[in-house]
This record gives C-alpha cells, structure tokens and sequence, in this order.
C-alpha cells in the first residue's frame, strides 16, 4: 500500500506567517501553543499543488456549474480528512478522499489563516 509522505506546514500565531517545519527544532520549541501544525493531506489539487489541513478549496462541480469554497479538517469521529462547507451559520461536511474520487476540480484558493473571507462563517 502506497502512504503519502509525512509532510507538514507550520503557522506561526507570533508572526502570522507560515515557517519551515524542522522536526529537530520542533523538539527544541518550548510553547507549541505558538504554532499551528498541518499535515499534507495526501491529495494533490488540479494544479498539483499539495492540500493541507487548514486549506481552502474550491470545489467545481462541472456537470452541475457549481462552485463551493470549503475549509480542509481531520475529523476524529471519523478518522478522515473532511471539507466542510459553510451556509451562513450552518454548514455540512464531504470526505476529502470521496471528492477527490468524483467528477469534481479541486483547487487550492487559500487557507484559514491568511484568508479567512474564504470561507463565510
């Protein structure tokens, strides 16, 4: 069975930017509440760019000309990546590994942290 690579990005809350990911340093870090932690999902967007938790996506559904903006999340109920979909204070949530196996495009457009209008809450 093939296993994506363990490939991490980190969000520094201090600086409000994203750093190298060192798993060295990370030992050495005395507050990790400073940071935030993403994980490569596994699944490439149509562009082959890498999708972390954190990510916004763009979800075009050709067959049915819909876009939707969703927001990457684990979900430990269900032990998966989810894209959860916001409809005003309300939202639901598709498996990331069903999506990308659907006749949908998937596309980085952002993240939570540098942009947040991205997903309207």
């Amino acid at each position: 069975m093939n296993q994506p690579p363990l490939d991490f990005r980190v969000w520094d809350k201090m600086l409000k930017q994203f750093v190298g990911f060192n798993p060295i340093l990370l030992s050495s870090l005395d507050d990790k509440k400073d940071y935030d932690f993403q994980q490569f999902t596994g699944v490439l967007d149509k562009n082959g760019f890498k999708i972390f938790l954190g990510d916004v996506l763009s979800v075009h559904k050709p067959l049915r000309k819909i876009y939707e903006n969703g927001e990457i999340i684990w979900s430990e109920e269900y032990l998966t990546y989810l894209v959860k979909f916001f409809i005003g204070k309300d939202y639901y949530s598709d498996y990331l590994c069903d999506l990308k196996n659907c006749e949908v495009e998937l596309e980085v457009v952002g993240n939570i942290f540098e942009n947040p209008e991205l997903v309207k809450i």
